[in-house]
């Protein structure tokens, strides 16, 4: 898992890649795209903005720079996923080359080393697995914006959600429907003490619970295996 084979053989890890593209950076490239682990930034969840204004694309990058961002990607995105994803900024954001990236921390830090990237309706973090128990690194978003439902490239997703709500009977559909979504900055870790909205899992048929783990698969399809699990 977090493993990508390069061309000639190698194999690459996140942690190997985000390591190469930190090593790589200038001085003026590292004020423009890089930061303390701890920073606001970093924290910061939406489905739509560029963390800096170092664009994939843009003059902030050389193309050795740029092909290890994809090689940092290819490492935390199934291949599958990365497909996807090219497909998905394409039509949303008018490709990858103007979405942007951060680098949190460094490499040699004990408080921790992250790579995001963000743009519309994409957030992803590689960490090479540093934070224990947080799958991702922390918060992700993805989403396509077809005028025509049917062409979304996270379609089956919406198909296994539907399913999965028909499947509950009146009273349990009444629990678990939320008619409002919550605020992007809502939606937290709250701890073993959290509340949360919708109907518990445990109150599913086994049958039911199938169509979670069903559901739960599809939308962690397009990352890596490790953090599927």
């Amino acid at each position: 898992p977090f493993v990508h084979a390069a061309p000639g053989g190698k194999n690459i890890t996140t942690d190997t890649a985000v390591k190469a593209l930190y090593a790589s950076l200038t001085g003026a490239q590292k004020e423009v795209m890089a930061f303390d682990f701890n920073h606001q930034l970093r924290k910061r969840v939406s489905a739509n903005w560029k963390i800096t204004k170092a664009l994939i694309g843009s003059d902030t990058f050389t193309k050795e720079q740029a092909s290890l961002i994809h090689d940092v990607l290819k490492t935390v995105l199934s291949e599958e996923g990365y497909d996807r994803m090219l497909r998905q900024t394409k039509a949303d954001g008018g490709g990858i080359d103007r979405y942007a990236v951060a680098l949190f921390g460094t490499p040699d830090s004990k408080d921790g080393f992250q790579f995001e990237m963000t743009g519309r309706h994409l957030t992803v973090r590689a960490d090479g697995n540093r934070t224990d128990n947080i799958a991702f690194g922390g918060p992700i978003v993805y989403g396509h914006a077809a005028e025509v439902p049917s062409r979304n490239l996270y379609f089956p997703e919406t198909k296994a959600t539907n399913k999965l709500f028909q499947a509950l009977d009146d009273k349990q559909q009444k629990v678990a429907l939320v008619k409002k979504s919550p605020r992007e900055s809502a939606v937290k870790l709250q701890g073993k003490n959290g509340t949360f909205p919708g109907i518990g899992v445990s109150e599913l048929s086994d049958d039911q619970q199938e169509l979670v783990a069903d559901t739960l698969e599809k939308l962690l399809s397009p990352y890596r295996e490790a953090d599927v699990k």
